[in-house]
Protein backbone atom coordinates (compact mmCIF):
# COMPACT_ATOMS: atom_id res chain seq x y z
CA UNK A 1 0.00 0.00 0.00
CA UNK A 2 3.04 2.12 -0.20
CA UNK A 3 4.26 4.17 -3.04
CA UNK A 4 0.28 4.55 -4.49
CA UNK A 5 -0.58 7.85 -6.33
CA UNK A 6 -2.55 10.26 -4.70
CA UNK A 7 -5.00 9.60 -7.83
CA UNK A 8 -5.49 6.15 -5.97
CA UNK A 9 -5.59 7.19 -2.69
CA UNK A 10 -7.92 9.69 -3.31
CA UNK A 11 -10.09 6.21 -4.92
CA UNK A 12 -9.74 4.89 -1.83
CA UNK A 13 -10.83 7.65 0.61
CA UNK A 14 -13.89 8.13 -1.78
CA UNK A 15 -14.87 4.26 -1.08
CA UNK A 16 -14.08 4.57 2.45
CA UNK A 17 -16.61 7.64 2.77
CA UNK A 18 -19.03 5.61 0.89
CA UNK A 19 -19.01 2.77 3.33
CA UNK A 20 -18.01 4.18 6.17
CA UNK A 21 -20.10 7.02 8.37
CA UNK A 22 -17.69 7.54 10.85
CA UNK A 23 -13.49 7.64 11.36
CA UNK A 24 -12.61 3.82 12.18
CA UNK A 25 -13.06 1.17 9.75
CA UNK A 26 -13.62 -2.77 10.55
CA UNK A 27 -11.68 -5.48 8.80
CA UNK A 28 -14.58 -6.12 6.96
CA UNK A 29 -14.63 -2.71 5.83
CA UNK A 30 -10.81 -2.31 5.42
CA UNK A 31 -10.86 -5.42 3.08
CA UNK A 32 -13.71 -4.02 0.70
CA UNK A 33 -11.94 -0.69 0.40
CA UNK A 34 -8.41 -1.93 -0.03
CA UNK A 35 -8.61 -5.64 -1.08
CA UNK A 36 -5.99 -5.91 1.22
CA UNK A 37 -5.82 -9.25 4.07
CA UNK A 38 -5.86 -9.42 8.10
CA UNK A 39 -2.06 -8.54 8.24
CA UNK A 40 -2.23 -5.41 6.90
CA UNK A 41 -5.35 -4.54 8.78
CA UNK A 42 -3.27 -6.15 12.17
CA UNK A 43 -0.74 -3.68 10.95
CA UNK A 44 -2.54 -0.77 11.75
CA UNK A 45 -4.74 -2.17 14.61
CA UNK A 46 -2.08 -2.13 17.37
CA UNK A 47 -4.36 -1.72 20.27
CA UNK A 48 -5.90 -4.65 18.70
CA UNK A 49 -9.64 -3.06 19.00
CA UNK A 50 -10.88 -4.40 15.70
CA UNK A 51 -10.60 -1.31 14.23
CA UNK A 52 -8.23 0.86 12.74
CA UNK A 53 -7.82 5.08 12.60
CA UNK A 54 -8.55 6.03 8.81
CA UNK A 55 -7.16 9.31 9.39
CA UNK A 56 -3.72 7.98 10.55
CA UNK A 57 -3.84 5.12 7.51
CA UNK A 58 -5.00 7.84 5.19
CA UNK A 59 -2.23 10.33 6.74
CA UNK A 60 0.30 7.96 5.99
CA UNK A 61 -1.03 6.30 2.53
CA UNK A 62 -0.42 10.23 1.61
CA UNK A 63 3.00 10.73 3.16
CA UNK A 64 4.59 7.55 1.64
CA UNK A 65 3.05 8.37 -1.70
CA UNK A 66 4.73 8.45 -5.13
CA UNK A 67 4.18 12.44 -5.33
CA UNK A 68 5.86 15.91 -4.54
CA UNK A 69 6.01 16.68 -0.84
CA UNK A 70 3.89 19.82 -1.92
CA UNK A 71 1.14 17.70 -2.85
CA UNK A 72 1.01 15.82 -0.17
CA UNK A 73 0.75 18.47 2.12
CA UNK A 74 -2.13 19.62 0.50
CA UNK A 75 -3.78 16.59 0.23
CA UNK A 76 -3.31 16.10 4.08
CA UNK A 77 -4.88 19.83 4.55
CA UNK A 78 -7.82 18.72 2.48
CA UNK A 79 -8.27 15.43 4.72
CA UNK A 80 -8.55 17.27 7.80
CA UNK A 81 -10.52 20.23 6.74
CA UNK A 82 -13.26 18.23 8.03
CA UNK A 83 -15.94 21.81 7.59
CA UNK A 84 -14.64 21.99 4.24
CA UNK A 85 -13.87 25.72 4.48
CA UNK A 86 -10.47 26.09 3.22
CA UNK A 87 -8.87 26.51 6.64
CA UNK A 88 -7.62 24.51 9.89
CA UNK A 89 -8.50 25.10 13.28
CA UNK A 90 -4.62 24.88 15.36
CA UNK A 91 -6.21 21.50 16.63
CA UNK A 92 -6.89 20.33 13.24
CA UNK A 93 -3.78 20.99 12.13
CA UNK A 94 -2.07 19.54 15.55
CA UNK A 95 -4.36 16.65 15.17
CA UNK A 96 -3.21 16.13 11.42
CA UNK A 97 0.27 15.84 12.46
CA UNK A 98 0.12 13.69 15.13
CA UNK A 99 -1.88 10.94 13.13
CA UNK A 100 1.19 11.31 10.61
CA UNK A 101 3.33 10.78 12.87
CA UNK A 102 1.84 7.98 14.75
CA UNK A 103 0.93 5.97 11.09
CA UNK A 104 4.26 6.87 10.10
CA UNK A 105 5.42 5.06 13.15
CA UNK A 106 3.33 1.95 12.23
CA UNK A 107 4.32 2.09 8.87
CA UNK A 108 7.78 1.29 10.15
CA UNK A 109 7.21 -0.43 13.52
CA UNK A 110 8.55 1.37 15.73
CA UNK A 111 7.44 2.87 18.93
CA UNK A 112 4.12 4.66 18.79
CA UNK A 113 4.87 7.23 21.25
CA UNK A 114 4.38 10.90 20.37
CA UNK A 115 5.40 13.95 21.97
CA UNK A 116 2.10 15.56 21.62
CA UNK A 117 3.62 18.53 23.51
CA UNK A 118 6.26 18.78 21.25
CA UNK A 119 3.62 18.93 18.50
CA UNK A 120 1.81 21.46 20.18
CA UNK A 121 4.79 24.09 21.03
CA UNK A 122 5.79 23.84 17.06
CA UNK A 123 2.67 24.60 15.75
CA UNK A 124 1.14 27.65 18.46
CA UNK A 125 4.75 28.74 18.28
CA UNK A 126 3.82 29.51 14.77
CA UNK A 127 -0.33 30.23 14.91
CA UNK A 128 -2.14 31.63 17.64
CA UNK A 129 -5.51 30.42 19.63
CA UNK A 130 -8.45 30.95 17.18
CA UNK A 131 -7.12 31.42 14.40
CA UNK A 132 -7.94 29.38 10.97
CA UNK A 133 -5.14 28.23 9.28
CA UNK A 134 -4.80 28.30 5.19
CA UNK A 135 -3.26 25.92 2.91
CA UNK A 136 -0.88 28.62 1.84
CA UNK A 137 -0.01 29.35 5.39
CA UNK A 138 0.82 25.68 6.19
CA UNK A 139 2.56 25.14 3.43
CA UNK A 140 4.88 28.53 3.49
CA UNK A 141 4.98 27.20 7.43
CA UNK A 142 6.23 23.42 6.73
CA UNK A 143 8.97 25.16 3.92
CA UNK A 144 10.35 27.12 7.29
CA UNK A 145 9.74 24.90 9.69
CA UNK A 146 12.97 22.66 10.54
CA UNK A 147 11.34 19.75 12.21
CA UNK A 148 8.82 19.42 9.14
CA UNK A 149 11.79 19.71 6.79
CA UNK A 150 14.01 17.06 8.78
CA UNK A 151 10.42 14.80 8.74
CA UNK A 152 10.64 14.70 4.94
CA UNK A 153 14.66 14.22 4.54
CA UNK A 154 14.52 11.28 7.18
CA UNK A 155 12.15 9.73 5.14
CA UNK A 156 13.93 10.41 1.79
CA UNK A 157 11.06 12.25 0.23
CA UNK A 158 11.34 15.46 -1.27
CA UNK A 159 11.38 18.20 1.49
CA UNK A 160 8.79 21.18 0.83
CA UNK A 161 10.14 23.95 -1.34
CA UNK A 162 10.68 27.61 0.26
CA UNK A 163 7.22 29.83 -0.62
CA UNK A 164 7.81 33.30 -0.93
Amino acid sequence: MINLSLAKIRELHGGFKAICDNFAMNLTEFETIFTSNEATFAMWDTDNNGLIDAMELFAGLIIFADSKAEDKLRFIFDLFDFNEIQSLSIMDLEFAIQCVVLSTSKIFGIGQDINEAEITTIVRTAFHDGVRITLPQVLKWSSMTEEVRLFFNIFRMEGPQMIS
